[in-house]
């Protein structure tokens, strides 16, 4: 198909992809994690949307804005809906996908080193995360960290059970189902379950994540008692005044402290 009809395929795709503009539960529930490194293959900016309302700012996403210094990034592996050129779609995308986008396999291989991944809604049989994935599994053989008793890369989290990649993976990815498969029920009912039970535990884990991200935040302010609605009040007011530097980089530390106790961050003048 992509022989047939070339770019106008990745045009498509990336045209079908910008039409949801409204992002769902899971990817609000995802973002507020707090992750300051999150990998996707999807093409769509749902995820980055709900990341931007969750953190009162827009969220770069790599390779195609730079970075910037204490602010989450999302890394596209597969490409953006931006920019349909960046859309891999087909085997010969998947077999140069090393030599075309490399650095960006680099960072995934450095966060499976580094990090304990959450795994949310992937199908772990896309070949390049495979690829990426066991050549880190053989480095950490070939460095002394092999054995069982290493740490896994990370959890899969899936509607389902599957025993069999479960057992594929065992040691590697720990599995978490949202249900169990054998529930009666015909599928459609029973995976509308399973998305709602993954809600559930995504919310538990963001609450077990959350900082006291309400203190500051008005709409919180009847959970607090006198001394404390003074001091959240105070604090609103330092969040104004700090509006008036000019975004001054020397103020920075307090207003993102006060922002990541529920403050709105200021605007600048």
């Amino acid at each position: 198909m992509h022989r047939e009809l070339g770019p106008a395929l990745s045009e498509k795709v990336s045209e079908i992809t910008s039409r949801t503009r409204r992002y769902a539960l899971a990817h609000s529930l995802l973002a507020t994690l707090g992750c300051t490194e999150v990998v996707t293959t999807n093409y769509d900016d749902l995820y980055e949307r709900a990341a931007a309302d969750a953190a009162h700012a827009t969220v770069p996403v790599l390779p195609f804005d730079d970075p910037r210094p204490r602010t989450p990034w999302v890394l596209k592996m597969h490409g953006d809906r931006r920019d349909p050129a960046s859309i891999v779609l087909t085997r010969s995308h998947m077999v140069g996908y090393d030599s075309r986008s490399r650095p960006l396999g680099s960072i995934v291989q450095a966060l499976l080193l580094t990090r304990h991944l959450l795994v949310v809604g992937a199908s772990m049989t896309d070949d390049n995360f495979l690829r990426l994935a066991h050549e880190v599994l053989a480095f950490r053989t070939s460095s002394g960290r092999g054995s069982d008793a290493a740490a896994p890369l990370g959890t899969v989290v899936t509607l389902t059970p599957n025993l069999a990649k479960q057992r594929l993976w065992t040691g590697r990815f720990d599995h978490l189902s949202a249900t169990d498969e054998q529930n009666d029920g015909n599928p459609k009912a029973r995976a509308g379950a399973a998305a709602r039970l993954l809600a559930i535990f995504l919310d538990a884990v963001a609450m077990h994540a959350a900082t006291a991200r309400h203190l500051v935040d008005a709409r919180y302010g009847y959970l607090l008692d006198g001394s404390d609605r003074a001091v959240a009040a105070a604090s609103r007011e330092l969040l104004t005044l700090l509006g008036t530097t000019g975004g001054d980089d020397r103020w920075a530390p307090l207003r993102e402290a006060l922002v990541a106790l529920g403050g709105t961050p200021p605007a600048t003048p």
